[in-house]
């Protein structure tokens, strides 16, 4: 024979089931939307390694062709100059990182070491690709970075 469950049981599960699925069934679902911009909103190349978003909000895409800044309705092209000085040293790059405690993206290039644009001057830094002085990287091509906790900048190269 089987053993009946009090009604003074049944009814508060009966309750706390009927409100779980109540408020799951009601709460409403978000929704998000997917936007496309690439080259016919002004993206330098359509071939994007890697993105990152600084303090502000802006966007920055490293692409093959470039440093890209997106504002919500525009892009800012940056692109090395054989003649000006304030410019990127290279245009094909592999990474990008937006420096937590400083205004500063980090720029890996492809075969050019390594960059930082300072987002308030608006001026690059280029880092000597030497072992011999104190700052160099080492390397020409850098394919990672990753800001430690203490601030500190790691940076992976194709060697050394």
């Amino acid at each position: 024979m089987k053993k009946r469950i009090p009604l003074n049981r049944r009814i508060p599960a009966f309750l706390f089931l009927f409100t779980g699925l109540f408020f799951i069934f009601s709460t409403p679902i978000s929704s998000h939307s997917i936007e496309k911009i690439g080259l016919e909103r002004g993206l330098s190349c359509d071939y994007i390694q890697d993105i990152t978003q600084d303090k502000e909000g802006f966007l920055w895409f490293a692409t093959e062709w470039g440093l890209n800044r997106f504002d919500g309705s525009h892009f800012k092209i940056y692109k090395a100059h054989p003649v000006e000085t304030n410019t990127i040293s290279s245009n094909g790059l592999n990474k990008i990182l937006a420096d937590t405690l400083h205004n500063i993206i980090w720029i890996a290039t492809q075969r050019s070491g390594l960059n930082a644009f300072d987002c308030t001057t608006q001026t690059f830094i280029h880092y000597p690709v030497s072992t011999e002085q104190p700052n160099g990287t080492g390397a020409n091509g850098i394919t990672d970075l990753c800001m430690a906790e203490d601030g500190n900048l790691w940076i992976g190269t194709y060697n050394n």
